[in-house]
């Protein structure tokens, strides 16, 4: 019932300490629905028992579980701030600088712009395009990165890997088209892609991301797209995680061993049993599935 990138309104109902897991928030939707939600994010925000909060949808994954992201109690998306500006670094991009910036918690974020926006000054104005696990995502007011083409979504495009990059402590790749169009991917995700720097890489077009970079699912090296595979069930979970009454979703590891899931209808289906799924689509290096009859 829920989806990615919708605001729904939830109760806190109680924190729940999960071994190995930390502190969770226990929210209520009106559906009668619970979902959990981490704790660690938003200590600041001043959450208690008995709240009520909205949150947008932030992911579902393949396994139906859902990631809620609570409003900002300071930063509204699309919204123009400013931060004191902490150092300015050197940035993996040409034409631009990366500035380390603090937000209204004293969290550090780091934003890229145009190397004329670089300036030693005490503060910068950016806009807040998102927040992600409390952090406020940031962007120059003068876009650095544009892309001259019309794409549509669920188009192939032909990208090339340009280069590989650490940002704040995580690996990625920039990928390009032969126009300069840019997209930017976790490297972590595609370690078993096997890219190698100015190959030809194909990928499916989704849109673009609010900085003008593009959104891209790169092509599986083993899953085609509209083809048939044969998975064998694990296990099974529900799409809420905490009640029988959500979707159920059949738990199957792809060739590389990585987890997916697959809703199904068919009771008759049991841990063991072997499924035909199409490929429908990829994320994060993964086929998204659908059940064949």
């Amino acid at each position: 019932m829920f989806k990615e990138g919708e605001w729904y309104y939830f109760t806190i109902v109680k924190a729940i300490d999960i071994p190995q897991k930390g502190l969770h928030y226990l929210l209520s939707h009106e559906s009668g629905k619970k979902l959990l939600m981490q704790a660690q994010y938003y200590v600041k925000y001043d959450l208690g028992e008995g709240a009520t909060i909205r949150c947008r949808v932030d992911k579902i994954n393949c396994t139906g579980q859902v990631f809620l992201e609570p409003e900002h109690p300071i930063y509204k998306t699309g919204m123009y701030y400013r931060f004191p500006v902490k150092r300015i670094r050197v940035s993996p991009f040409s034409n631009t600088s990366l500035v380390d910036v603090e937000d209204v918690f004293g969290n550090e974020v780091s934003v890229i712009v145009p190397e004329s926006e670089a300036v030693q000054s005490a503060s910068i104005r950016l806009k807040v395009i998102n927040v992600k696990k409390g952090i406020p995502v940031l962007l120059s007011p003068k876009p650095w990165v544009g892309c001259p083409e019309h794409y549509t979504e669920g188009q192939i495009l032909q990208v090339f890997l340009k280069s590989t990059y650490m940002f704040q402590d995580e690996e990625y790749y920039l990928l390009e088209t032969q126009a300069g169009c840019k997209a930017i991917l976790k490297a972590k995700h595609y370690k078993h892609y096997e890219l190698a720097t100015g190959e030809p890489v194909q990928a499916v077009f989704r849109g673009f991301n609010a900085d003008g970079m593009l959104k891209i699912d790169p092509m599986h090296p083993l899953y085609q797209l509209g083809e048939k595979y044969t998975f064998s069930v694990s296990g099974f979970e529900y799409s809420d995680h905490l009640s029988e009454e959500g979707d159920k979703i059949a738990v199957v590891y792809d060739h590389y061993g990585l987890k997916c899931g697959v809703k199904i209808t068919d009771s008759s289906i049991k841990t063991g049993s072997v499924i035909t799924c199409r490929v429908i689509g990829y994320r994060k290096g993964r086929p998204l599935l659908e059940v064949v009859p």
